[in-house]
């Protein structure tokens, strides 16, 4: 592997370091050039379908797990402190017990409030246990019910912090599990107030982690390319983060370092992540005005254009 020069960037990092790798000559995601890969055939996307998006989130996810980084950012992400945040009602579970049912799951916090499971991958499962991939979510009625949840919940405040809850299953007496909740506030960061937003300059951004806030990306896509204005994380109708967002540079020059990357890899003490920029002509895809979709509390749809 050739060796890793140091990224140029305007304002230095008081976090992490930004490296670049040289490689291969820069060629688009692997899935994009042919038309019959296009987003629209693939995901069969419309205006009308409500988790196109999401669906569209999964793609990146899956087109990042194969494809080389050729930048990296690596260092702790920046703390953040809250005063009575408002939380999505939508919480992540990871290290779910393999055989606890959906009844034993919602018994376990159920004290807490009303509350759902969502078990992703369940329609493919038959049988009272959820699929094994050992990650669900729950969703209570209100963010009075997920405080009341972190109450109760142990707090690691090593590698940036980390709540976890016990419970038990058919055959684990004990289980930690871990719970990840999504501060609503922590979905939109503006870098430079004074700066417009220009959907010329604007890139998507595919499978990001779920801890990772838009002041975090924000950060780290202003120390690789320089440039930026604000960012954006993606929600569902929960306002929890789908894994993919936007970011908007003030100059060309960081637009097209950012579309060319393609791929950068992330690594924090508390996850290490590869995620995907893609670049949309924003102002063709988005129904409404940027304005607009960062101002309501909406996720307002966003499609790919067909260049063809």
């Amino acid at each position: 592997m050739n060796s890793k020069t140091t990224v140029d960037t305007k304002t230095p990092s008081l976090f992490g370091r930004a490296s670049y790798v040289p490689s291969d000559p820069i060629v688009s995601p692997p899935f994009l050039p042919d038309r019959r890969w296009a987003f629209n055939s693939v995901l069969n996307l419309n205006y009308g379908a409500p988790d196109s998006i999401e669906r569209a989130a999964r793609a990146h996810k899956n087109a990042a797990a194969f494809s080389k980084a050729r930048c990296t950012w690596e260092g702790p992400l920046p703390p953040r402190t809250y005063e009575n945040p408002t939380y999505s009602c939508k919480v992540f579970l990871g290290g779910v017990p393999w055989d606890i049912t959906e009844d034993g799951l919602i018994e376990a916090f159920a004290a807490f409030g009303p509350v759902k499971t969502f078990w992703p991958g369940k329609e493919n499962r038959s049988g009272p246990c959820p699929p094994k991939d050992g990650y669900a979510y729950l969703i209570f009625k209100t963010d009075k019910h997920v405080k009341d949840l972190l109450q109760a919940c142990t707090y690691d405040f090593s590698n940036g912090g980390n709540w976890y809850f016990e419970i038990s299953s058919r055959r684990l007496s004990s289980k930690k599990v871990q719970v990840v909740p999504w501060v609503i506030s922590d979905s939109h960061y503006v870098h430079r107030p004074s700066e417009e937003l220009d959907p010329s300059k604007t890139v998507f951004v595919g499978a990001l982690h779920g801890m990772l806030n838009a002041e975090g990306l924000a950060l780290v896509m202003e120390d690789l390319f320089g440039g930026v204005v604000n960012a954006f994380i993606y929600r569902d109708k929960y306002k929890y983060p789908i894994g993919s967002g936007q970011i908007t540079f003030n100059n060309r020059v960081s637009y097209m370092k950012a579309v060319s990357a393609a791929f950068i890899e992330i690594k924090t003490p508390r996850f290490t992540k590869k995620i995907e920029k893609f670049q949309h002509r924003i102002d063709e895809i988005f129904k409404y005005k940027v304005q607009s979709f960062i101002e309501d509390t909406i996720i307002v749809q966003i499609m790919p254009v067909d260049t063809d």
